[in-house]
């Protein structure tokens, strides 16, 4: 499954937790750049990634899914289409039906069986971060706008990122898949990672699988760090990586982490 929704890969450079951070934080993430007579989040800022058996390489990061896109899509496209009958029938209405997504099961029958609480958590987030969303949506255009906007903080949050290497780097993984070898990285450096007090996002990891109740366990639990990240950074994990094959070609791992695939 493709995802229809949420592909501003840009959308939390508009929390200045991610545009203010020290040099060489993983939180670095974000600059503000002029396009027209407007200040928008210009692209993910890259770093190299540190590679303990080869410290001179060149490999840039990138914003790595552990859960991919794909999957989150399975929650993402049937919660974005019922909001999408919305936007066409009364878009001024559409921040009530976030705020209180109660009634979106009418909409969608496919609702039914999951608690969409993530939902107000994202509209709380997205609206103290000044700019972020279209709050006051005056039209059909508005509202699909506001609805990608919407979706792309529960694609884009920083607690499924990873500043991995490209799958080109690693061997072709984990293309389409969870993130397996980094998911266990960082079962093991909780206690070095900006997680969260209070929700143990990796927990889930383990257990999820391609079923809209699961997936959506995991959207909810990674959407309950968000007001945390008013206040601190979280996510972008950042740590060294190994290379498996002689050098110069690459197929990093994370350091310590035995690949989890099947080759």
């Amino acid at each position: 499954m493709s995802l229809k929704y949420g592909k501003n890969d840009r959308i939390h450079g508009w929390n200045p937790i991610y545009r203010n951070a020290m040099d060489g934080s993983p939180f670095q993430s974000f600059e503000m750049e002029k396009k027209g007579n407007k200040q928008l989040p210009g692209k993910f800022l890259y770093a190299m990634v540190s590679i303990e058996n080869d410290p001179g390489a060149k490999v840039p990061d990138h914003q790595g899914h552990i859960v991919p896109q794909n999957m989150l899509g399975i929650v993402i496209n049937e919660v974005g289409d019922a909001l999408t009958v919305i936007a066409k029938k009364e878009p001024q209405n559409l921040p009530k039906y976030i705020t209180d997504p109660s009634t979106l099961k009418e909409i969608n029958p496919k609702l039914a069986s999951i608690n969409l609480a993530w939902l107000p958590i994202v509209w709380k987030y997205g609206t103290a971060c000044k700019g972020m969303l279209t709050e006051n949506p005056e039209d059909t255009e508005e509202a699909e706008w506001l609805i990608d906007e919407v979706c792309s903080i529960v694609v884009w949050n920083p607690v499924n990122i990873c500043r991995a290497p490209e799958d080109k780097n690693r061997g072709g993984y984990p293309k389409e898949s969870i993130d397996q070898d980094v998911a266990l990285y960082l079962e093991k450096h909780t206690d070095s990672q900006p997680m969260s007090s209070t929700v143990d996002v990796l927990g889930t990891l383990t257990v999820i699988n391609n079923t809209l109740p699961r997936v959506n366990d995991y959207i909810t639990a990674c959407a309950e760090t968000l007001i945390e990240q008013l206040a601190h950074g979280l996510g972008y994990y950042k740590f060294p990586w190994t290379n498996l094959v002689k050098l110069p070609n690459f197929m990093l791992t994370p350091q310590g982490i035995k690949p989890q695939r099947e080759d």
